[in-house]
């Protein structure tokens, strides 16, 4: 199985945040050597304080704001870690209902920014289904037990599975989807209030 295949060119990280080298594939599904530095591998945290964040905004998320912000300020110093130190202390001094409207004017109201990764690779095409099939199996294969309403490629969900999952599998995944994350990022950044 090729897995889900970006629209760009883009070269998948395949390592598993030892620094050590793998294989992955291209956008033309061609074997790559991969390789990250062990220095440089995500902190597992920061990919789930980044899924939290991004969840939408209940009361059981606002009431633990502080905690996350803690939570931020604990991980290891990096240019990740201070881009979200900063996001997430103005994130918590907002009013809960500001943030409940900017949630759903950002991820719900607009197509380019939803969470769900997959449908800006596939729309609702057949292929979307087989990315659904494989994000599971992966899930699956981790010890994951899905029970839960949302789909499998929706980005919180993704990003608790690269926090938790083994041997870097879940930055892997993260890596594919690459192009759909790059998209939110910019459309993001230029029209999100916060």
């Amino acid at each position: 199985s090729q897995g889900v295949r970006p629209a760009t060119p883009v070269t998948r990280t395949g390592t598993d945040g030892a620094g050590r080298i793998g294989t992955s594939r291209d956008h033309r599904g061609t074997r790559v050597k991969t390789h990250r530095p062990a220095g440089r591998a995500v902190e597992p945290e920061l990919f789930r304080l980044i899924g939290l964040l991004l969840g939408y905004p209940d009361p059981d998320l606002l009431e633990g704001r502080l905690q996350l912000v803690e939570a931020v300020q604990s991980l290891r110093s990096s240019p990740a870690r201070r881009v979200l130190d900063g996001f997430v202390i103005n994130w918590a001094q907002h009013p809960a209902a500001e943030l409940v409207a900017q949630y759903v004017a950002t991820f719900d109201l607009q197509k380019r920014t939803g969470l769900y990764l997959t449908y800006y690779l596939f729309g609702d095409r057949r292929q979307r289904g087989m990315a659904f099939l494989r994000l599971k199996r992966l899930y699956e294969a981790a010890g994951w037990d899905l029970s839960t309403r949302e789909l499998p490629d929706y980005l919180p969900l993704m990003l608790e599975f690269a926090a938790l999952a083994p041997d870097g599998l879940g930055a892997a995944v993260l890596a594919e989807t690459r192009p759909a994350l790059a998209l939110r990022r910019l459309v993001i950044h230029t029209t999100a209030p916060m």
